[in-house]
């Protein structure tokens, strides 16, 4: 999300040839993750195998769908990324066209909380979730693990 305030300064960039990358994401490891656990200070972005996939249908009026998805990260720790309703239905329809077995996953602006003692994630209304995409930050992570 982008805001502007009053004190908002915007300036025109005159170089012609400026390249801006259409990706950029900001991970963050386990450790990290943990020390921003309960804490609205930052969204992040988290890289991963995807390794189970859980659905959840409402089980009253007020209950919302949600689809747990069971990830490894980079340190073979494994967490759990909870998605909720609408987001559900892209993740479905995307996991759906997925061919290969092994599955990286990208998941961006992200919430660490804390769940019986344990970090878990949830998405945000701004999370974004990329399967398998090309991505240099996928083929990285595929060719180190």
């Amino acid at each position: 999300m982008i805001r502007f305030t009053d004190a908002t300064i915007l300036e025109e960039v005159v170089e012609e040839n400026y390249f801006i990358r259409s990706e950029k994401f900001r991970f963050h490891n386990h450790s990290e993750l943990l020390s921003l656990m309960d804490k609205t200070v930052d969204l992040s972005d988290m890289i991963g195998y995807l390794c189970k996939v859980e659905t959840h249908a409402p089980s009253g009026p007020n209950q919302s769908k949600r689809v747990i998805l069971h990830i490894y990260m980079e340190e073979r720790i494994k967490l759990r990324l909870t998605i909720w309703d609408g987001l559900t239905n892209s993740f479905a329809a995307k996991f759906r066209e997925i061919d290969e077995r092994t599955i990286v996953i990208i998941a961006t602006s992200i919430l660490p909380k804390s769940f019986g003692g344990k970090l878990c994630l949830n998405a945000s209304s701004s999370t974004k979730i990329y399967l398998n995409g090309d991505f240099e930050d996928m083929k990285d992570f595929r060719a180190r693990y």
